[in-house]
């Protein structure tokens, strides 16, 4: 083939970059989101549907690229559209009032109700089984000022207890659910900055019980940490027939009592140990539970406690010992206040020392009988170390409970085994809450700004996010859809309006499958390279030049 021939081949050339793309396209299509979504849909004369609407903001917040959303088609404008949506879809039918429609009639048919529909159309696909379910909330710190004039469909971004400790911060909340095998999400909902882990937690079950109640044939077994376990919802779970495992907080005085287990009274396996407890009020099982590597961390930690308490208490009973007292009672009065903080492994010995006095000034005569008595404690401070191993084994103990009573259908190890691999929800928390997964890096602390895929680089756009607002302190944008402009003010710091959930929710369905294998994904192969490196964007395509 000649130069010529060559040279026209590679004029009508186009080259298009697939990258990670293909992978996310290709989990939307097994599971059937667009067909779900379109299946609920009313029918509709727009060029794209609801359905593939959706998988292109899925593909756009999972593409790194920072854009806000109405320009989405210029983010498939060099990607292989009809390859990832569909045939005759094109990067200009992607535009806001297509996608603007989109948000609005997922708004409308409630992000959550979807969101769990395309999870159980999901599982069931992929044959993952949901006997055992684990669920958890997280916390999303934000920096800003939020309006506090809110309606129902808008979350309350405000300050609450902070799981990445930022009680500085306001922030949103996220309940979540997963199956055992595979991590799979099963149920995921927007909360409240300041929703209670008691409430939110129990209303998660309930409802993803209701959901479940149909599809699994034997009930599934709810799995939470110490927010769910109270009264109240202990006997809602009952009412609802939901099984359930969770930890016992130590706060009350029953649990504190369970946890002082005789020496004898311990069953192990390896390095685990466990004893039933039989202060487990009536329709509960208690377990108490300890391991051999939990002790140790406990006992490194305890044994730094020790030498800076028993300092401290050396100190405190000096200042006491310094003191005199008018009589005997008076002393002991004192020495019983200072002592009722002192650690179970600390021990005082205590000597009261009488002191006579005289009223006249001088040195008395001998025989004289003294006028008054005072009272000076001499005390001793020292450790005792079976107390420090007894303090260790009870801190490292913890409770388990369940109301599954039957020791066969459920035991001990079984249920200890099971508790303990609640973590894995917890592990995707931890990494939804990373900055670089949900959002942009603010520049603050690694603070999470909300500004999900909306960030922008390029040169000619720049001038396009200077259009001014409609209304001052007002999110939104001139010219654009109704819906899509809100998401616009997002690129601002610490703006945020969370009244259309739906794209978080969705993209967490598929990016935690994701994550490890996009993590591992070679760089996208560069056959060629422009010679002028600071012409090139740091998101812009590297085109094909021979």
């Amino acid at each position: 083939m000649s130069p010529t021939q060559i040279g026209g081949i590679m004029r009508d050339m186009r080259v298009e970059r697939l990258d990670h793309l293909g992978i996310v396209a290709g989990i939307c299509r097994e599971i059937g989101l667009a067909e779900y979504l379109d299946a609920l849909a009313e029918p509709s004369q727009q060029q794209v549907s609801v359905g593939t609407a959706t998988v292109a903001m899925i593909l756009n917040g999972l593409g790194f690229s920072n854009r806000r959303l109405y320009l989405v088609s210029q983010f498939f404008a060099t990607k292989p559209v009809e390859h990832l949506l569909g045939p005759g879809i094109t990067a200009q039918m992607l535009h806001d009032d297509c996608l603007g429609r989109t948000l609005d009639w997922l708004h409308d048919h409630d992000p959550t109700a979807l969101f769990a529909g395309i999870a159980r159309q999901a599982r069931q696909r992929f044959g993952i089984a949901a006997r055992q379910v684990h669920v958890d909330t997280t916390s999303f710190a934000v920096t800003g000022e939020y309006a506090a004039d809110l309606d129902a469909h808008t979350l309350a971004v405000t300050y609450g207890y902070s799981r990445d400790h930022r009680a500085d911060l306001k922030q949103w909340m996220l309940a979540l659910a997963t199956t055992r095998a595979g991590d799979v999400p099963l149920f995921c909902q927007a909360l409240d900055g300041n929703a209670s882990d008691k409430l939110s937690l129990v209303a998660a079950v309930e409802a993803l019980a209701e959901q479940l109640s149909a599809d699994v044939e034997e009930a599934p077994i709810f799995v939470a940490d110490s927010g769910l376990y109270s009264a109240e919802n202990v006997a809602r779970l009952a009412a609802a027939g939901v099984r359930w495992i969770s930890r016992v907080p130590d706060t009350s005085k029953e649990a504190r009592a369970a946890l002082e287990v005789a020496e004898d009274a311990w069953q192990h396996d390896g390095t685990l140990f466990w004893a039933p407890a039989p202060q487990a009020p009536d329709g509960e099982r208690w377990v108490v539970v300890r391991t051999t590597q939990g002790e140790e961390r406990v006992r490194t930690t305890l044994q730094r406690q020790v030498g800076t308490t028993r300092a401290q208490w050396e100190k405190a009973l000096w200042h006491l010992g310094n003191q005199r007292f008018a009589c005997q009672p008076d002393a002991q009065a004192a020495l019983a206040h200072q002592l009722k903080q002192r650690p179970q492994w600390l021990t005082v010995q205590v000597h009261l020392v009488p002191h006579p006095k005289q009223n006249r000034p001088g040195r008395p005569r001998q025989g004289t009988t003294p006028d008054r008595t005072e009272w000076q404690i001499q005390a001793t401070v020292t450790v005792a170390q079976e107390a420090v191993a007894r303090a260790v084994q009870r801190k490292a103990a913890f409770l388990v409970a369940t109301n599954v009573l039957a020791a066969d259908q459920l035991p001990d190890q079984e249920l200890i085994r099971t508790y303990k691999e609640q973590h894995s929800v917890e592990i995707v928390c931890s990494q939804m809450t990373k900055t670089d997964l949900l959002a942009g890096w603010s520049g603050w602390d690694h603070v999470v700004n909300l500004h999900i895929g909306v960030g922008d680089d390029h040169a000619v756009d720049e001038k396009l996010d200077e259009l001014p607002l409609l209304l001052p302190g007002r999110l939104g944008e001139a010219g654009t859809h109704a819906r899509t402009k809100r998401f616009h003010g997002l690129h601002e710091p610490g703006q945020v309006l969370l009244t259309s959930r739906f794209r978080r929710e969705l993209v967490h369905l598929s990016r935690h499958c994701m994550h490890l294998l996009l993590h591992r994904l070679p760089p996208a192969l560069i056959l060629f390279q422009r010679h002028h490196l600071i012409q090139i964007g740091v998101r812009e395509p590297l085109h094909l030049a021979l």
